[in-house]
């Protein structure tokens, strides 16, 4: 089982979705089953399947900071460059099983550093 590592301090805007989210979206729910290792999954959703009730994505929690801000500017997320980064994170859901559904904002060190910086430069002006 990969190591699990908390992006809690990149995650900024947290708004209750329910079932309206697409591909591209990070999302974050409770999971609720048998044998579950991460009970509160964020996801980079890669795709949902409403056929059979699943969505697949990359469960950031078992990336490291560096390869979610990678993950961020993949231009193409049927055909991603940095695949063997993520493989170890992909996963499949079941949507029957997730609750509290939550769309995320989440910025990358590099994003909240160049905030920061404008702010300094506003704040001078």
């Amino acid at each position: 089982m990969p190591r699990k590592v908390s992006h809690s301090r990149n995650i900024f805007t947290e708004d209750v979705v329910g079932k309206k989210y697409i591909p591209g979206d990070i999302i974050q729910f409770n999971y609720k089953g048998d044998d579950i290792y991460d009970r509160i999954p964020t996801v980079f959703v890669l795709k949902r399947n409403d056929m059979d009730k699943t969505i697949l994505g990359l469960n950031i929690n078992y990336l490291s900071e560096y390869k979610v801000s990678i993950l961020l500017e993949e231009k193409n997320y049927k055909k991603m460059r940095y695949w063997n980064f993520y493989e170890k994170a992909y996963r499949t859901y079941s949507i029957n099983k997730m609750t509290m559904i939550k769309s995320i904002t989440y910025k990358t060190n590099k994003m909240l550093s160049e905030e920061r910086k404008q702010r300094r430069e506003s704040n001078e002006q």
